[in-house]
């Protein structure tokens, strides 16, 4: 076979793999959180999902490069072996063609990683944000003070992507009414989403300063210590939190998080069941 029917192959197999690929990775994404086909590019946005969006991108980026990889040297003359450079290969442009390949293959399981940020939120959902956003403002621009406007202004904000922005109405919020501890913890969960734990671990016990059981806030704060690469601190949260909430799911999870990282596996497998008999549909649980 030419080496220009070798790349003709290539590109056409790479494209229908590409789709199949996304096809598959996605299909199963759907059918583990239970939603949707249509619905999957809002729930892959969701900070929360950020683990099962890069494992729907390495699927579909081996589905993608194996399958037309496979195709050249089937379709190739000579066995498998040899055109997929397996083999001794001689002559340069050969060399050439396999090299090219690789790097074709490479970089274009490198853009299929970054495909769930390009994937645009569905235009109905974006508008409902939107309007939602206007309506706080709203809300704020009649009564300034308006604490909760301004915390739910932040919630909108933070689910639209604009963490800075949403930081921001959570501090004039907790400026309005400093016990707010709802304002607190989303701060947190701002600041985490920033990449700032140490700031985020910072308004959890603010929050908890004011409401020292509430088990979201404890569930959150052992997460910002996970982020800090301090998993006995986190077990530690993430079991006072279960001793408030023995049913809360996501804790147990994240517990479960916090013992692999403590190299303690059984517990950490029996923490990911607990949570598993709680929510059997709880995607977290089931991709650790």
């Amino acid at each position: 076979m030419n080496p220009a029917m070798r790349f003709v192959i290539f590109f056409i197999m790479t494209g229908i793999s590409l789709l199949l690929g996304v096809m598959i990775s996605f299909s199963v994404v759907a059918f583990v959180l239970g939603i949707p086909f249509s619905s999957l590019p809002t729930a892959l946005l969701a900070p929360q999902n950020a683990k099962i969006a890069l494992a729907a991108n390495a699927i579909a980026a081996i589905i993608s490069f194996l399958i037309p990889s496979w195709a050249v040297g089937f379709f190739a003359k000579g066995n498998i072996a040899h055109n997929m450079g397996f083999n001794k290969i001689g002559g340069l442009y050969k060399v050439l063609i396999v090299v090219v390949l690789a790097f074709s293959g490479l970089a274009l399981s490198g853009a299929l990683a970054t495909a769930t940020e390009l994937i645009p939120i569905p235009k109905d959902w974006n508008d409902w944000a939107v309007a939602l956003e206007e309506s706080y403002k709203k809300a704020i621009a009649i009564k300034p003070d308006y604490a909760e406007a301004h915390s739910n202004l932040g919630n909108t904000l933070h689910q639209l992507g604009r963490l800075e922005d949403a930081k921001t109405s959570y501090n004039k919020a907790i400026a309005i009414k400093p016990d707010y501890v709802e304002a607190h913890s989303n701060r947190g969960n701002a600041l985490r989403a920033l990449k700032r734990p140490v700031e985020a671990l910072a308004s959890y016990d603010r929050a908890l300063g004011i409401r020292p059981d509430d088990a979201q806030v404890l569930s959150n704060r052992g997460n910002a210590l996970q982020d800090l690469k301090r998993p006995e601190e986190a077990l530690e949260s993430f079991d006072h939190a279960l001793k408030i909430r023995p049913d809360f799911s996501e804790a147990l999870n994240n517990r479960g998080k916090a013992l692999w990282d403590l190299r303690r596996p059984a517990e950490a497998l029996g923490s990911y069941e607990r949570a598993l008999q709680i929510k059997p549909d709880f995607a977290g649980a089931w991709i650790r």
